[in-house]
This record gives C-alpha cells, sequence and structure tokens, in this order.
C-alpha cells in the first residue's frame, strides 16, 4: 500500500441526461467532500456546564471544487443543473478507488477569471438522500 496517493486522481462523476451515464467533470484542479454527522443536543440544567449528545441526528455529505473553465460536455451538463433541475447522481472516487455514490443538489456554480489568467469555476454539490460509500477492493 502506498503511503499516500495523488490529488489529481480524485475524480468527480455527475449522471448525463441519459439515466446511468456518467461523464467526469473536467478540468478540475482541486476536489474535496465531507461527510457530516449531526448529533441531538439533549442537555438540560441538570448536566451542569458540559452538553450532552445523542447519535441519531442528520447526515449530509457536501462536494466541492474548482479548476479552470472548459466548454465541453461536463461544464455544459453543470450549467443545466444549476439551472434549478431536481437533484442528480454523482459519485466521487478517490485514487485508491474508494467511492461515494449518491443523489446531490448543484447549490452553487461560480464563474469567473481575471484579467491576465485563466477562466475558472468553482462548484459545491450537497446531498439529496442516503449515499452509499464501496470501499476499494
Amino acid at each position: 500500500m502506498p503511503d499516500g496517493y495523488l490529488g489529481r486522481a480524485v475524480i468527480l462523476k455527475i449522471e448525463t441526461a441519459t439515466a446511468g451515464t456518467y461523464v467526469t467533470v473536467g478540468a478540475m484542479r482541486t476536489t474535496s467532500c465531507s461527510v457530516n454527522n449531526g448529533f441531538i443536543d439533549v442537555t438540560t440544567k441538570d448536566d451542569g456546564v458540559w452538553r450532552k449528545q445523542i447519535g441519531g441526528g442528520i447526515r449530509t455529505m457536501e462536494i466541492s471544487g474548482a479548476g479552470v473553465y472548459r466548454n465541453d460536455a461536463s461544464h455544459k451538463r453543470m450549467h443545466v443543473l444549476s439551472d434549478g433541475a431536481a437533484p442528480f447522481l454523482c459519485e466521487i472516487v478517490f485514487a485508491d478507488g474508494d467511492k461515494f455514490a449518491g443523489s446531490f443538489a448543484l447549490t452553487k456554480l461560480e464563474r469567473g477569471g481575471e484579467y491576465d489568467k485563466e477562466e475558472t469555476y468553482s462548484l459545491t454539490l450537497e446531498s439529496c438522500g442516503a449515499i452509499t460509500f464501496t470501499e476499494a477492493a
């Protein structure tokens, strides 16, 4: 097993208009995901100064990324999805083969650029249901 992995090997795939078909979001420079586990605060006056929590709260996942904008199929698809479309299927695959997959909504898409530099984009996806984790074989 290697000591580490290249960040460029982390890929984001979004579902195309054809169900079950994915396109890799191209020209990304950064890609990350966070899993958030909500807890329920059950603290009362009797607990003193320490908070008391129990599991069972809301779980969410957020995927974010940024890169160089290209006028390709994946970027055109992102524009369609940013127009208030229904949630879509998405996968984030890590260099070791681990994968998260599920239904997401594109909650933020930005494009911009500086006068003498490349045009860039950034995006944020938020989960819309259960997310599955598949460990690499």
